[in-house]
């Protein structure tokens, strides 16, 4: 009975040793790997939580709940940090659920469903995110931030109106873009998941961009015109003195 339990440990250890050996290597590695095959939420969760050094809370009732399922992976996932951040997004969305920062400078997120109890509290919770780092948020699917947006030729009222039914469509609570402006028609504030706020941007700067140049074409047809004129006047004094001659 004691040689078939050794025989039996043994052969467990030698089939763990190199499960234990790869996850050593991935550590070791600094990735994130995902195998193929399916993963349940709270794995990816938790294993992100631990891999990107944060505190990621969750309701275990919402997040075990059968009706989510699970992930299933067709190919094998190495990911770095960044890459890691934005497939958990995209992956736990697919699934509708989305990250609230809490305190970001203590590294404490919260997962909830979007059509859940605390859907509300998505842009509560909207992290405020500067221009020129909106790109590090651009594929952070069912991540709500905020940014401001300085305009010098389009009026941010204006861009206000136009920007909502533009992006109206889809998201529910706190998962919808909002743009607002402040009054002063320089300023335009952008509220929203961080997919749509960052291409939001990039449209108003592109358009922002088009009207400078309609408007510098604009004066320049102007200065054109004027130059026209003048050279006009000219001629016609020069015929009026040739016939007077």
């Amino acid at each position: 009975m004691k040689t078939t339990l050794t025989s039996l440990a043994l052969s467990a250890l030698v089939f763990a040793t190199p499960m234990l050996a790869q996850e050593l290597a991935r550590e070791d590695s600094g990735k994130f790997v995902l195998e193929a095959g399916e993963h349940s939420l709270i794995d990816l969760v938790n294993r992100s939580g631990k891999f990107l050094k944060r505190n990621h809370l969750y309701n275990p009732g919402e997040i075990n709940n059968p009706v989510a399922g699970e992930v299933n992976l067709q190919q094998r996932l190495v990911l770095d940090a960044k890459g890691c951040e934005e497939v958990i997004c995209q992956l736990l969305y697919t699934r509708g659920f989305a990250r609230m920062t809490i305190d970001k400078d203590r590294g404490i997120y919260e997962w909830i469903a979007v059509n859940g109890p605390k859907r509300g509290q998505l842009g509560l919770h909207s992290e405020y995110v500067p221009m020129d780092e909106l790109d590090g948020y651009r594929n952070l699917v069912g991540v709500s931030i905020m940014t401001h947006v300085k305009l010098e030729h389009i009026d941010a009222n204006i861009a206000t109106a136009q920007l909502r039914p533009f992006f109206a469509q889809g998201g529910g609570a706190g998962m919808s873009l909002i743009p607002g402006s402040v009054g002063n028609g320089t300023a335009l504030l952008l509220q929203g998941p961080a997919p749509q706020v960052f291409g939001a941007c990039q449209l108003l700067r592109l358009v922002d961009q088009e009207a400078a140049d309609s408007a510098k074409e604009g004066r320049q047809s102007e200065e054109i015109e004027g130059r026209l004129r003048a050279l006009e006047k000219r001629v016609e004094k020069l015929e009026k003195v040739g016939a007077e001659g």
